[in-house]
């Protein structure tokens, strides 16, 4: 297997942070779940659930230690032995909000 490049925007942190999720399942009924995430960027945080979010599905999140929310579009959903590993995209704001507070660079969030 051949290696690709890196195209990824942001570096990622090691996470271990409980993450609240909200959205909207089939037949528009509220879903939420207490998932945990397994790293966070820049641009965005990946998690393990039990439960499959669709891709380009839109989620409200909080990472509950800091109350960090924001809302963010699933790019990825990978089955793994776990349930599911979910690569969400923060929106736009919430990516001005965690440079701003500088999360990342004292890795808060990733614990």
């Amino acid at each position: 297997m051949a290696n690709r490049p890196n195209l990824r925007k942001h570096d990622r942190l090691p996470s271990k942070a409980k993450v609240e999720l909200g959205w909207t399942g089939d037949g528009g009924a509220p879903k939420s779940a207490l998932v945990v995430c397994k790293d966070v960027s820049a641009g965005g945080f990946r998690v393990v659930s039990r439960d499959a979010i669709p891709v380009r599905s839109y989620v409200q999140f909080r990472f509950a230690p800091l109350n960090f929310r924001g809302s963010a579009s699933v790019r990825s959903l990978s089955h793994i032995a776990a349930g599911y590993e979910i690569g969400l995209e923060f929106s736009g704001a919430e990516q001005l909000e965690i440079e701003r507070l500088d999360l990342l660079s004292t890795a808060k969030l990733a614990k």
